[in-house]
This record gives C-alpha cells, sequence and structure tokens, in this order.
C-alpha cells in the first residue's frame, strides 16, 4: 500500500498500523525512540489527510491503519528523528 509522508512515497504492508509498518522499512530508526505502542505517549502524533477527504485529521501511528493514498502531512519530532535517514 502507498502512502505519502512528508513529500515522500512509501510501499507500506497492508492491514498493519502505520507505526509497525514504518518499523518494516526501517527497524534501526524506530527501534531508537521509545514507542509505548498503545496510543498512550503520544510519540507517534500525527496529522493526515484520506483521499477521500482533505480535512486534515489527527491520529496515532500505533493505532492508525493507513489507506491506499493517505497522506501524512505532519509528524512528531520522535517520529522525525526515528525516520530522519528513511526520509532523506
Amino acid at each position: 500500500m502507498r502512502v505519502h509522508l512528508l513529500h515522500k512515497d512509501l510501499d507500506l504492508p497492508d492491514g498493519v498500523p502505520l507505526l509497525k509498518g514504518l518499523e518494516s522499512l526501517h527497524p534501526r530508526g524506530i527501534a531508537r525512540i521509545l514507542f509505548c505502542r498503545k496510543g498512550e505517549c503520544g510519540s507517534c502524533k500525527l496529522w493526515y489527510r484520506t483521499p477521500d477527504d482533505p480535512s486534515e485529521r489527527k491520529g496515532r501511528g500505533c493505532s492508525l491503519l493507513p489507506l491506499e493514498g493517505m497522506e501524512i502531512t505532519v509528524i512528531s519530532p520522535e517520529l522525525k528523528v526515528a525516520l530522519k535517514e528513511l526520509l532523506g
């Protein structure tokens, strides 16, 4: 499944939360930051748009199931650090 994350198109596995999919692409980067993976810490907060709705919504990468064509417009500082190498 293809999503657009901060100016970069990424192919993520289907059926897994966004954070888990990002971890599959860049395990070393995600492992550097402590993410609770339960929606409690806020380290994976983000803003996104879906293909059928142009309004921005808040979400958490640990629980958000990505949709084909989803655009992630803002990510938390923790995610920025974890994904620095992946995003270039």
